[in-house]
């Protein structure tokens, strides 16, 4: 079962099936997403998918190093269960229908040309539906970020003529 389809069961049993504000909707598509835990490997497998450089691989392994040496922080005075960290997925990514694999994989997967080639239906449908434009003309300059990935942008060449 999919991240999506477990929260909108989760909201239906929280609200008695019913929804009663206008962002109260999910967006359901195919998500490629790693299975639940963080190691290395997991590290490896996120920087593979985002076709990153060595460096930032090398930059990544060192920060999770670091992570595991860390105590946590403990400042609330309250008690709350300690956070399984292996409970979670680290890596969860919108799949498109122009290729195979998730956007985010592809290589320039974050450069828009033209038609924002990224940008599924079903996704600009969500932003419309939550009063945010992702096409030009109206005059708000947007990257819109869908599940951890950006997936369209609008105004991006004057936005890189400012620097």
């Amino acid at each position: 079962m999919s991240r999506n389809t477990e929260a909108t069961e989760e909201v239906g049993i929280w609200t008695g099936g019913r929804l009663n504000y206008k962002e109260g909707f999910f967006t359901q598509l195919p998500t490629d997403e790693l299975a639940k835990g963080i190691s290395e490997e997991v590290v490896r497998a996120i920087s593979a998918k985002r076709n990153e450089p060595e460096w930032m691989l090398e930059f990544r392994l060192n920060a999770y190093r670091a992570w595991l040496d860390m105590d946590e922080p403990h400042w609330l005075k309250a008690h709350y269960d300690k956070l399984n960290y292996q409970d979670y997925s680290y890596y969860s990514a919108p799949s498109c229908g122009n290729c195979d694999d998730s956007c985010v994989s592809q290589p320039g997967a974050v450069q828009q040309t033209g038609a924002n080639t990224f940008l599924s239906k079903e996704v600009e449908d969500a932003f419309e539906q939550l009063g945010v434009p992702v096409r030009e003309g109206k005059e708000v300059a947007v990257d819109a970020i869908f599940d951890s990935v950006s997936v369209a942008t609008t105004y991006r060449e004057k936005l890189a003529e400012q620097g």
